[in-house]
């Protein structure tokens, strides 16, 4: 998934982009998030969210879906500094200025892309990817693709997918051996077929 949005250059912009430079060595709990639509991925950032808050930090999320309200509170959160953006699937990483000179690298903020799914499918702009970008890969082997077919990305590393607290206390639930599911299969897995949804459940798979 590609994203690109030219921004024009305004007086604020510009003034905003030399406060960070000038404050880029200064410790900083800022972080911008976005968004994506995506209700998996959206869970996701709120969880960022909700450890980063517990942290200290003060976080702003960006909306794609009201982008003209989002990039004028970006840039009035940015005048106090920003620590580092986090993106999921690319979404946000590619926004431009007029130019074509990406926003990330003017306003000289590390970004985070976390990858959700296959880096094959991010061909389009994994190939731009932004000088100040770290790629999150959810599986090690992944990363290794990474390094392998697109060079523009400096660094790749394997961030595991962490758990959620669960709802039932550790010492409440069932031991393994007495789980009647022998495999969990988690995921936004799309079956649109009613005939493939009998077949898999004849064959004693509940979905």
């Amino acid at each position: 998934m590609f994203h690109t949005t030219n921004l024009p250059y305004t007086t604020s912009v510009l003034a905003c982009i030399n406060q960070l430079r000038q404050k880029k060595n200064t410790p900083l709990k800022r972080i911008v998030l976005y968004q994506t639509g995506n209700y998996i991925l959206d869970y996701i950032a709120d969880q960022f969210a909700h450890f980063f808050t517990e942290k200290g930090c003060d976080i702003f999320f960006f909306d794609p879906a009201d982008f003209s309200n989002s990039c004028a509170q970006l840039f009035v959160f940015a005048r106090e500094g920003i620590d580092r953006v986090y993106f999921f699937n690319n979404v946000g990483l590619h926004q431009c200025f007029s130019d074509t000179s990406n926003l990330w690298e003017r306003l000289c903020v590390p970004c985070y892309d976390f990858l959700v799914d296959h880096p094959m499918y991010y061909a389009d702009s994994l190939d731009r990817t932004p000088q100040n970008t770290t790629v999150l890969c959810a599986d090690a082997t992944q990363v290794a693709y990474v390094n392998r077919f697109y060079p523009s990305v400096k660094t790749a590393v394997f961030l595991p997918t962490g758990g959620h607290t669960p709802i039932t206390p550790y010492e409440n639930l069932p031991l393994w051996n007495t789980r009647p599911i022998e495999v969990l299969f988690i995921g936004s897995y799309k079956c649109n077929h009613t005939k493939n949804k009998i077949q898999i459940l004849e064959e004693g798979v509940l979905v």
